[in-house]
């Protein structure tokens, strides 16, 4: 028994080191880390059709309804821009921010992701 609590506690472990790496790299990619490197960026407003601002995501995109992603549109992006990434995450799950889905390597001129 107590074999098994301490692989639980390891895989845990493993868990938790893999999504920080991911969160750090992505960080580092989109030039968050880097001083300076955010100076004077022009804004990029992400939207969804699905909810409001701020508004609840309708149960037709949740674990408990179609579990599809929110159909997704954004603003031309700034000069330079190389690719999107698009972490989503639930800061306010019970276990603490859970990471539902990632995706990354989008073009720079894709402008929405449908539902």
């Amino acid at each position: 028994m107590e074999k098994l609590r301490l692989y639980f506690r390891a895989k845990d472990g493993a868990a938790w080191i893999i999504r920080s790496l991911t969160l750090v790299l992505l960080l580092l990619l989109s030039g968050c880390l880097i001083p300076g490197g955010r100076e004077g960026a022009p804004a990029l407003t992400v939207s969804s059709g699905a909810f409001a601002r701020d508004g609840q995501i309708p149960v037709m995109y949740t674990c408990d309804g179609a579990n599809v992603s929110p159909p997704l549109s954004w603003t031309d992006p700034p000069p330079g821009t190389a690719g999107f990434a698009i972490l989503v995450t639930d800061p306010d799950a019970p276990g603490g921010t859970f990471f539902h889905w990632v995706a990354c390597n989008i073009p720079p001129s894709t402008l929405e992701i449908p539902a």
